[in-house]
């Protein structure tokens, strides 16, 4: 407790109307705003009021408060947790909003929207996930748990983050509009959507004729990751009615489906197409999707990069832009949008996700529809689209492995490795794991390791290879200075004994990217294909069944092979457990 006195008799309190439509919550304050006695005063302030004024929001019209107003022992917020001062600002928050209810509250930061919303999810100490729910539109709930659906929470990124990190700021300014827009009404105005799961009988061929009736549909699939098994297929024909089936025992209404002329719409469709040719679906063209030669004439993804290549891309984030649906992708996974699933998924969850996911991807469609259409980016989105079918080729044809020279790279990894690693082992006095959180300790301990100058990032200590460049540099340096030919054999020891833990690293590293991935059954290797996030460059990644590797990263140096020590090392299994069990160094 003593550490917080210095900071007790500088508060800082709350600023703007009481009883104002818009309540802004951070954290904490800094020393800026300790200095001048107001928050958001510094250059989070700065931020924030740049965006409040891009969108024609006076500063002086909004009420703006901390969580906590006294500033953390070093700023970080962490170090306010638990304590009574922390605990006496919650509960003044609470009692300001529920007296004066604003009609939407920005909680700027991960632990805002944790104390207003109960989102979130603990971490290594601390509350994440604001990555996800931001720009969510979610009712507040008080410190009693209650839930008060005429006061709405909208999460943003922190203005201090995004002052760190110039790429948030697209995104912060949209939040920022989106506070705007909700200030004008009460009510979390959700749209009604009817997602039909499994339905038997007459109401399954019901649905389906409802389906084939329609002239545009969307469509996604959920699948168990790494495999080619499809659990679930769901179809939207508005961004208000999905009907979600399993694949097993439905494979003839799928088949109808997919197999008619409808116009398809997807989120980065290549996934899903190529998953379901690999489980036996034809899909047919409509008669745009044949200029693409695809067999879809809509890809929500390919269009979020040609309308925003700076923001992300995920079916997540465009839901969060473009829909009032909150964030649903944790509902029964991790908080991610990746595709894939394990086996022991909730069915009947997972078809309620599956169709949240296809009305999103349908009112996704509509809003870059209206974006694109009077746009000369059409001709980009167009282009884009036409690459779909290149893209596809080289996707599935992969490359086919030459069987004898993948052994002898093979051998060869582990032959270059194995010599190093006898040589660091030799110098060192024991077995080096090279990836091992320990090795730390060896390099930097004056009194049993190395003593090398100590190398962190934001106050951790770390080995990662920035450091390890840093250190040949220091070691380097110290050879050139030194005059004494036993101080530069010291230095020079030092420096390729960094030289060996880099170097053994990168061929680890090779092995268990390319020795170790999966091939096909029929020997090739695959990558799938598709835009990079804010490039019109391709970028790759290991293929739909989860065999492959991106292959832009083939290594293309050379690596020298001794006949002897070839036969000596290429099947030591010793090496390559150690590859597989290796202890990995978290920085």
């Amino acid at each position: 407790m003593t550490k917080y006195l210095a900071y007790l008799d500088k508060k800082v309190n709350g600023l703007g109307p009481i009883g104002a439509d818009i309540l802004a919550v951070g954290e904490s304050p800094g020393n800026d705003e300790v200095l001048f006695g107001e928050p958001f005063v510094g250059r989070a302030g700065i931020v924030l009021n740049n965006c409040l004024s891009r969108h024609g929001i006076p500063r002086e019209i909004i009420r703006i408060e901390n969580l906590c107003n006294i500033r953390p022992w070093n700023d970080r917020f962490e170090n306010v947790l638990g304590t009574p001062f922390l605990q006496s600002g919650i509960r003044l928050i609470h009692e300001y909003i529920l007296s004066y209810r604003p009609i939407v509250i920005a909680a700027l930061g991960n632990y805002p929207m944790h104390y207003l919303t109960g989102k979130g999810k603990k971490a290594k100490g601390s509350i994440i996930g604001i990555g996800n729910w931001r720009g969510s539109i979610l009712p507040y709930v008080d410190d009693q748990g209650n839930v008060h659906e005429d006061i709405k929470v909208i999460p943003l990124y922190h203005p201090a983050a995004v002052s760190r990190s110039k790429g948030l700021y697209p995104i912060f300014d949209a939040d920022i509009k989106r506070v705007k827009e909700e200030s004008k009404f009460r009510g979390l105005n959700y749209d009604n959507r009817t997602i039909i799961t499994n339905p038997p009988g007459l109401k399954l061929i019901s649905e389906v004729e409802k389906v084939l009736k329609s002239d545009t549909i969307s469509i996604d699939i959920e699948s168990i990751k790494g495999t080619t098994i499809i659990l679930t297929i769901s179809f939207s024909i508005s961004p208000y009615h999905a009907l979600v089936l399993p694949i097993q025992n439905n494979e003839r209404y799928i088949s109808e489906i997919l197999s008619s002329s409808l116009r398809k719409i997807f989120h980065f469709g290549y996934f899903d197409t190529t998953m379901l040719k690999l489980n036996g679906f034809y899909i047919a063209q409509d008669e745009i999707s044949k200029e693409y030669n695809t067999p879809y004439f809509w890809d929500t993804y390919l269009a979020s990069h040609v309308i925003d290549p700076e923001m992300p891309h995920t079916l997540a984030f465009e839901v969060s832009m473009r829909t009032r649906m909150p964030y649903y992708k944790q509902e029964g996974k991790e908080e991610s949008d990746q595709k894939g699933w394990s086996r022991k998924v909730d069915l009947e969850r997972l078809m309620v996700y599956n169709g949240k996911d296809t009305c999103g991807t349908f009112e996704v469609f509509l809003g870059q529809l209206k974006d694109l259409q009077n746009s000369d980016n059409i001709n980009t989105f167009q282009f884009e689209m036409s690459a779909i079918e290149m893209q596809t080729h080289i996707s599935d044809s992969g490359m086919l492995i030459d069987k004898d020279r993948f052994a002898l790279l093979k051998g060869a990894l582990i032959t270059r490795w194995a010599k190093l690693q006898y040589l660091l082992d030799g110098v060192s006095g024991f077995e080096v794991n090279v990836r091992s959180p320990k090795l730390k300790d060896w390099l930097y301990n004056k009194a049993t390791g190395l003593g090398l100058p100590t190398r962190s990032v934001k106050t951790k200590v770390t080995t990662n290879d920035d450091a390890l460049v840093s250190l040949l540099a220091w070691c380097k340096s110290k050879v050139d200075e030194s005059i004494k030919d036993e101080t530069k054999k010291k230095y020079r020891v030092k420096y390729n004994i960094i030289r060996a833990i880099r170097e053994i690293r990168n061929l680890r590293q090779r092995y268990s990217m390319y020795m170790e991935a999966r091939i096909s059954d029929d020997g090739r290797s695959r990558s799938s294909y598709k835009y990079g996030p804010d490039t019109g460059r391709w970028a790759a990644q290991k293929y739909v069944d989860g065999s492959g590797y991106n292959h832009q990263t083939n290594p293309r140096d050379p690596i020298e092979v001794l006949d002897e020590d070839y036969e000596k090392y290429k099947n030591d299994a010793r090496f390559v457990n150690d590859i597989e069990k290796e202890e990995d160094d978290d920085d």
